[in-house]
């Protein structure tokens, strides 16, 4: 308490026991023995009303100004708190401001918290605007066939630059465990595997540009991979407890930018090694295309029937021995109907029925009985073991 504030109080306390002696003084008649008193005999009761009112008027103003420096200081409070939330707020953005520098620097584009539209159109997007191959790589990938939008993404871009994709081998001990582990929930890991192999296989015969391999390691990383950006999803083992069905698309998946400018530091470029490193350990993996293999005579000629639904482009394809010196190559125009029936022979003389004859002097068979077709971009389609005799009635795929 301030000086002001005793020299108030002490006067109202003054003033008050003045009105009270006044009071007394008038019941009992003193004031009118009391000479220089007894004018006020009459005006004690406006006096005490007086006094009162003064006592009054500065409680009234008193309180006032308490209530006053009350609002004064809850009004500086709250302007205080205000500041610290706003200090709050400018930590906050400063922190998401380190994030977003943080991920910038790593190429991180952009983030899809779960596998959702908006994660399919940032795929679709980033395919269409790409402008060299693209690889692919997943357990079963059914959204590449069963989309529309995902799927057409794909075509258009095959049609102009080649398109590598890479799937779990259905016949590999981790797609039987996974398959073990998925179907009770209603999944068909195995069946997806096979179905978008046979879509892929198509696209195979209908466009070169289309490659296949398989892989056989537990699966690691899906992988959608441009000249501009990667699409990167984890895969894990194990699920939280009590999450039923795929566990798929539950993580982010991450949009990290290409930087080449940044050499070995760029993101980018070690999932692009990844890849890589994967399709280089599956080279050789056959997409097993229906091409009966009918009949053959070691080192003079082979004969093949087209059982594929569809006529192949042959251009840039070609038959090789595991020791030959040099492939056999289809001429460049050449077109295999379905259904046809070819033989490949270093003699004419002796051979069976065929819908067309192509002569060669290359040993292309080898000294071996192995024999395998690869297609124009290099994927290992069909691989036989060839018998040193074979009729028709002994065939196989």
């Amino acid at each position: 308490m301030n000086t002001r504030e005793k020299i108030e109080q002490y006067t109202i306390v003054a003033i008050a026991v003045l009105a009270a002696v006044f009071s007394v003084l008038d019941t009992f008649g003193i004031l009118e023995k009391v000479s220089f008193l007894s004018g006020l005999s009459g005006l004690t009761p406006s006096l005490i009303v007086i006094l009162l009112s003064l006592v009054a008027v500065y409680l009234i103003f008193e309180r006032r100004s308490k209530l006053d420096r009350i609002d004064r200081i809850t009004a500086e409070a709250t302007q205080r708190l205000i500041g610290i939330e706003e200090q709050t707020r400018r930590l906050n953005e400063l922190s998401n401001i380190e994030l977003l520098r943080s991920a910038r620097e790593s190429g991180v584009e952009d983030l899809y918290s779960r596998a959702n539209s908006e994660r399919l159109h940032g795929i679709v997007d980033g395919i269409r605007n790409a402008k060299g191959p693209i690889d692919i790589c997943g357990v079963a990938l059914p959204s590449m066939v069963e989309n529309d939008e995902f799927r057409e993404a794909v075509l258009d871009h095959g049609r102009k630059y080649d398109v590598r994709i890479m799937l779990l081998n259905p016949d590999s001990y981790e797609a039987i465990r996974r398959k073990n582990i998925e179907e009770p929930l209603g999944r068909k890991t195995v069946a997806d595997i096979i179905a978008t192999c046979s879509w892929i296989e198509e696209q195979v015969i209908k466009n070169g540009r289309f490659r296949l391999h398989f892989y056989d390691i537990p699966p690691m990383l899906s992988l959608i991979i441009t000249d501009q950006f990667i699409f990167e999803e984890p895969y894990h083992f194990g699920r939280p407890e009590g999450l039923e069905g795929c566990i798929g698309g539950h993580v982010p998946m991450l949009k990290i930018r290409n930087q080449p400018e940044k050499g070995t530091k760029n993101p980018y470029s070690f999932f692009k090694a990844h890849f890589e490193y994967l399709w280089n350990f599956t080279r050789g993996t056959r997409a097993n295309l229906p091409i009966q293999f009918l009949e053959a005579k070691p080192s003079t000629y082979i004969v093949l029937e087209n059982q594929t639904g569809k006529d192949i482009a042959m251009r840039g394809w070609e038959i090789t021995g595991q020791e030959s010196l040099r492939p056999f190559q289809f001429e460049s125009d050449y077109i295999w109907n379905n259904s046809d029936r070819i033989i490949i022979a270093r003699q004419a003389e002796d051979l069976p029925k065929g819908n067309r004859i192509f002569m060669t002097e290359t040993d292309f068979m080898g000294n071996n009985t192995i024999l395998r077709l690869t297609n124009g971009p290099g994927t290992l389609t069909n691989e036989w073991s060839i018998p040193l005799s074979v009729d028709e009635s002994e065939t196989q795929d």
